[in-house]
């Protein structure tokens, strides 16, 4: 309801909505559930597991296997089923999608379930190894975002490998400087690549 509106508006404006729409559907969140936090139990339970000398719990392996199994539907969804071509097609050119009989509105709603779904799976998933409240999806989403920067928005292998990148980064930074500033060295690494590299590590340049 508030983004409909603003279809035609500037982006920038559309961003300021959503933002705000964000907030208040997280302070909404709060009021049903409260601030605290909450705990599932782990998928696969065992002893730790020791990888190339770096020691990993089962239900990370349960992670790791869900990711790529989700990343292999969803490419395989976008480039075999006609849902997912028209999808692609909205995104490239909505005018020219509709005038080969393609409804962009159902797409973009159908593109928004679509990302909820795929969001609501990857929360419970990381639920067990960390702690979920109203407003954990935030960090979650920027880190999502610096992702698809580092590996490039127009690049499926360097979202994958972005992640891998950020993941690893991330740990290094943890474990050799301090866990505090984890979040730090992730909005650092963006903006290297925002100055370096802006359409990321194998995004492909637009040329105008």
């Amino acid at each position: 309801m508030a983004i409909r509106p603003l279809k035609k508006a500037e982006p920038f404006l559309m961003i300021m909505v959503t933002i705000g729409a964000s907030i208040f559907i997280r302070g909404v969140a709060m009021l049903i559930w409260g601030k605290g936090t909450f705990s599932l139990p782990l998928f696969l339970n065992g002893p730790p597991i020791i990888i190339g000398g770096a020691v990993v719990i089962p239900h990370a392996l349960v992670e790791t296997a869900a990711a790529l199994l989700l990343m292999l539907i969803l490419q395989l969804f976008f480039k075999r089923t006609l849902v997912g071509q028209a999808m692609r097609a909205c995104a490239v050119n909505k005018t020219g999608a509709s005038l080969c009989g393609i409804k962009p509105e159902w797409m973009v709603k159908f593109s928004f379930g679509l990302s909820a779904a795929l969001g609501s799976i990857a929360g419970i998933i990381i639920a067990p190894t960390n702690l979920t409240s109203y407003d954990v999806g935030v960090m979650l989403g920027l880190k999502g975002f610096v992702v698809a920067i580092i590996g490039g928005l127009n690049s499926f292998v360097g979202t994958i490998c972005g992640g891998l990148l950020l993941g690893i980064i991330e740990a290094l930074g943890a474990g050799f400087i301090s866990s505090q500033y984890k979040n730090a060295i992730t909005f650092c690494l963006l903006i290297i690549i925002l100055i370096f590299r802006p359409s990321g590590i194998f995004g492909r340049k637009k040329h105008e």
